[in-house]
């Protein structure tokens, strides 16, 4: 169960964001600036969160699915192995 420190920097957190969220969506007129920015952004901070949403689904969803492959493989390959052993075994 989680102490109380603990639910203290969770609300801290959470009000922190929250503050911010609201101080800066204050310069956001349109929907324009909310989608591309009012066009004012640059190529290098475009190519930057570009990277850095890749990064992020990569580690959030390519990640688990590799290790779930490799040990599906690797339970695959144990269980293909005692089958053929046990037929062997039955066979012979």
């Amino acid at each position: 169960m989680l102490a109380t420190l603990d639910w203290l920097v969770v609300a801290i957190y959470l009000s922190a964001l929250v503050t911010m969220s609201l101080y800066l969506s204050r310069r956001q007129e349109t929907a324009e600036d909310y989608f591309v920015a009012g066009n004012s952004a640059g190529p290098i901070s475009i190519a930057l969160s570009v990277m850095a949403t890749q990064c992020s689904t990569n580690s959030i969803l390519g990640a688990p699915a590799f290790v779930a492959f490799v040990v599906g493989l690797v339970v695959m390959e144990i269980f293909a192995s005692s089958s053929i052993a046990t037929a062997a075994h039955i066979g012979g």
